[in-house]
């Protein structure tokens, strides 16, 4: 009686460390990373957890691109780039993403460019392999006001 006793007990604790063994694994499963994206008002950002679908840093850039040209699920969020401007495509070296997108960037009013790039940055901020992020358009460095060059992008 009593050996069951024990029995019982080391199965109830097994069963139970076992438990929170597996939604612990479940949490590290579902935490992603995060899409930005533009409030209704266009005056801020705001965030939306993203599960991308690799592993491998350029097809998470591709992935992220693509999640960051289309609107958010929640409050009206808009994509934090625009449907006119294309991202033509990125280069990762060194750990630095230069994105080049068409000339219709140029064309974006001055807060909606810097809410896109706010957001742009911080999207792909978040992979292990990028230290920054760069901007072109049309193959040549972005140019906020004629002659001042953007330099690289990051968090901070």
């Amino acid at each position: 009686m009593k050996i069951r006793r024990i029995i019982s007990l080391i199965l109830m604790l097994s069963l139970t460390i076992s438990l929170f063994g597996c939604g612990e694994a479940e949490k590290e499963q579902t935490s992603g990373m995060f899409v930005y994206f533009i409030n209704k008002a266009g005056d801020n950002l705001n965030k939306e957890e993203y599960r991308v679908k690799s592993d491998n840093a350029n097809s998470q850039i591709t992935d992220l691109l693509d999640a960051l040209s289309k609107d958010g699920d929640d409050k009206g969020d808009k994509a934090a780039v625009p449907e006119n401007v294309i991202v033509n495509g990125f280069k990762l070296e060194n750990g630095i993403i230069t994105v080049d997108f068409n000339s219709e960037y140029n064309q974006l009013e001055n807060q909606r460019e810097v809410m896109c790039r706010a957001a742009v940055v911080l999207t792909l901020i978040q992979i292990n392999a990028v230290d920054g992020i760069a901007f072109t358009v049309e193959d040549k460095p972005y140019e906020k006001v004629a002659g001042s060059r953007m330099g690289i992008m990051d968090a901070s």
